[in-house]
């Protein structure tokens, strides 16, 4: 499991935006600088929203579906009903080889300003 360190989200009352997540092919067959296997893009996947005690909160911190574009996952976030706090986004991606992975990202906040 790989988990992005980079960025952070902040999600303030009413905000509904699109957040473009970016996972990096390998530069090579043997090298292991990237996200996704080289020559590899990703087929499909589902994202799933938690709040800090590991509950399910995907609808109401995602809005609609995800949409994919080759190795592009686009997000629509939404201020959840569950109120202020850190959240964490798991992208579970299938490859075009059947291969799976699974990424997370560790960093929205929402809070009310």
């Amino acid at each position: 499991m790989s988990v992005f360190k980079q960025g952070k989200i902040t999600i303030q009352t009413n905000d509904v935006m699109g957040y473009t997540f970016k996972f990096p092919i390998c530069t090579s067959a043997t090298a292991n600088d990237g996200a996704i296997p080289y020559g590899r893009t990703i087929a499909s996947v589902v994202v799933v929203a938690y709040d800090k005690s590991g509950n399910t909160v995907s609808s109401e911190l995602i809005s609609g579906t995800p949409s994919l574009d080759a190795v592009t996952v686009t997000v629509v976030l939404k201020y959840p009903a569950s109120g202020d706090g850190r959240y964490k986004l798991t992208f579970k991606l299938t490859l075009d080889n059947g291969w799976t992975r699974e990424v997370d990202f560790t960093t929205v906040y929402c809070e009310t300003i």
